[in-house]
């Protein structure tokens, strides 16, 4: 073996980070986390409606236990429940996403905390060290090993996620350095998934899965099970196998670890809209169009042009359901510049079926360019852009470098807050309650209204 691997395995890195970090948590990285709990409760309660989330729980109940299934009154063993809230958070993929892992975090890390700790009580600086550690762990993983790896085609919320959630319930749990180091090279053997299943129902299974996975893990490590802490590294390891192979650069993202915080540096996208976080962009740009009052009758085409990587992961030019729906750039583009939006109603209204969405679709064209720079998920430089061109020989052309609820182009507390209340209906109380998490005694004591609700 290398003699850098037997001296310098990232994972041992990561167990030392994990136990012994001190977290110097600013006001906006703190606001962050705030917005993550808010935003993907909201997403699981609507979500535990959805048929995959209904189906996924009536599969699982004889995995009995205390945990709750948020939104819902069935409660299932810790390590099912995570499975279960994390399939309802990304069932209609209205969850927030980061960079530079290209991963839906909060899916894979909440429900496993949440689940981790029904036992005791829990406070709201405990719970957002342990998110922003198995933050940290995503971010970096994103650092080292993508775009090689998203660009091979693994769904990297299902592939990094099992290491953040291992990290983050070892972090809560106080596991020594070295137990929390092998819950991460446990959480290796069980990091899959692929963008080859978006528009299936194994896309929000495989957010289960990473849940799920992350807090086995954790458990199998605190008994005693240990795991290759070279499991990343090497002719045989994750980062070879799965991506360039580069453990050098590899190393050196796990060299930053927490300098700053990657919560800090990266932020978290939340999204105006359920569907995948690529076509946001194209909604965005297809409501500034609608204010030019563009008369659709007399459209006679639509040309989108997005980085092809992009366009990659939304291969559903004409959908035929409401899972290819969300990963479908002409209809997400036509349903805006008609109804002056995306919704959650649209897709269980079927509005693909609309004859003028339709129609629309039918006219449009995907054009995939270059980006400039690989590494960069949105370059202000290549913005995506929607052409529409009129009947008349007019066009009319929007852009878009940043979507809303972006870092750079952010939606606030209280358009998160929004959002959770028109997703959920729950009364002002509650929610007041909810938004003071950070400083409450003990998480769970809030969420017992959507823990059995009424």
């Amino acid at each position: 073996m290398d003699a850098t691997l037997r001296t310098d395995p990232v994972i041992e890195r990561i167990g030392g980070f994990i136990a012994d970090a001190r977290l110097e948590i600013d006001d906006a990285t703190m606001a962050s986390a705030q917005s993550a709990l808010i935003d993907l409760l909201g997403c699981i309660v609507v979500g535990s409606r959805e048929e995959v989330a209904t189906k996924a729980r009536e599969a699982l109940l004889v995995m009995s236990g205390d945990a709750p299934a948020f939104g819902t009154h069935d409660t299932f063993a810790p390590t099912t429940a995570a499975f279960v809230n994390a399939v309802a958070g990304h069932a209609i993929d209205f969850d927030d996403w980061e960079i530079p892992g290209n991963t839906h975090p909060s899916i894979s890390i909440i429900p496993a905390l949440l689940a981790a700790t029904t036992d005791r009580p829990v406070s709201g600086r405990e719970f957002a060290e342990a998110y922003i550690v198995g933050f940290e762990v995503i971010a970096r993983l994103g650092e080292g090993l993508n775009f090689t790896h998203y660009d091979a085609g693994w769904h990297s919320t299902a592939t990094f996620g099992p290491m953040g959630a291992a990290a983050a319930v070892a972090r809560m749990w106080g596991l020594d350095a070295t137990t929390a180091a092998h819950a991460v090279a446990i959480a290796v053997s069980r990091a899959s998934g692929l963008t080859a299943q978006f528009g299936s129902d194994a896309k929000p299974l495989q957010g289960g899965f990473a849940a799920e996975a992350g807090l086995t893990a954790a458990m199998l490590a605190r008994a005693g099970l240990t795991g290759k802490l070279t499991a990343l590294q090497g002719p045989s390891g994750y980062n070879k196998l799965t991506a360039h192979g580069d453990d050098a650069r590899l190393r050196a993202a796990f060299d930053r670890m927490g300098q700053p915080l990657s919560l800090s540096t990266y932020g978290l996208v939340f999204k105006p809209y359920p569907s995948c976080g690529y076509t946001h962009r194209i909604v965005d740009a297809a409501l500034k169009l609608r204010d030019v009052d563009i008369a659709i009758g007399r459209i006679a085409s639509i040309e989108i042009e997005l980085p092809d990587f992009h366009a990659d992961v939304l291969p559903f030019m004409d959908p035929a359901n409401a899972r290819e729906a969300r990963f479908s750039l002409p209809f997400c583009a036509a349903l805006a510049l008609t109804r002056g939006g995306v919704t959650a109603k649209d897709f269980i209204d079927e509005a693909w079926r609309d004859p003028t969405i339709a129609h629309l679709v039918g006219l449009t064209r995907v054009a995939p360019f270059k980006p400039l720079d690989p590494g960069l998920n949105y370059d202000p430089r290549q913005p995506d852009r929607m052409h529409v061109h009129l009947d008349d020989g007019t066009t009319h052309e929007a852009s878009v470098d940043y979507p809303l609820g972006a870092p750079q182009n952010p939606m606030s507390l209280d358009d998160i807050v929004a959002k959770f209340t028109s997703l959920t209906m729950a009364n002002s109380d509650d929610i007041a309650a909810l938004i003071a998490w950070p400083d409450c005694p003990n998480i769970h004591d809030l969420l017992k209204p959507w823990s059995a609700p009424k």
